[in-house]
């Protein structure tokens, strides 16, 4: 099931041109947005980790320490803001040691809490499945449309931006 030589490690001088061609190939509109993706997510604002099966980029994880999500920067959540998974690899265990690695990474820097976001339409199935069983809980503002919370009645277009926020507590 899982890939055996896969590893995750901080994305670095060594790795980001295998990490700019993964985010043009799975995650980005070009090259460009690839580069300015990378440069947003690099410490001291965020992290980005990549999942390797040897020299090979085969997903992706990023964290911004201070979202820019009222609900979680007023009580200092950090956001993992991206997770991809190359398309051959996914359902083997990727996303798992991805996340494995991103929720470490904040636990050696003192986070208590730690937030994601999932769509909700049926793409986002598998990734609803994978926080749920990894403790991630909805924040309490129901659906959303980007960070603006949904209200009964309300007539959206199901797309990326129809979202939840979740968080998950790191310690205990």
């Amino acid at each position: 099931m899982g890939i055996s030589g896969a590893a995750v490690q901080p994305v670095s001088e060594g790795n980001s041109e295998s990490a700019v061609r993964f985010l043009i190939e799975w995650v980005s509109d070009g090259e460009a947005e690839a580069r300015t993706y990378l440069t947003d997510h690099a410490e001291p604002e965020g992290a980005s980790l990549v999942a390797t099966d040897g020299p090979v980029v085969i997903g992706f994880v990023a964290i911004v320490w201070e979202s820019n999500y009222a609900g979680f920067q007023c009580r200092g959540i950090p956001l993992v803001h991206q997770i991809a998974v190359a398309g051959p690899f996914r359902r083997r265990g990727v996303a798992t040691l991805l996340m494995d690695a991103a929720e470490q990474l904040a636990r050696d820097r003192g986070v208590v809490t730690l937030g994601i976001t999932v769509g909700l339409f049926d793409e986002y199935g598998p990734a609803q499945r994978l926080y749920g069983r990894r403790g991630y809980i909805p924040d309490g503002r129901g659906a959303c449309q980007g960070q603006r919370p949904l209200s009964k009645g309300a007539r959206v277009t199901m797309d990326h931006d129809l979202i939840m926020w979740l968080t998950k507590d790191l310690v205990g």
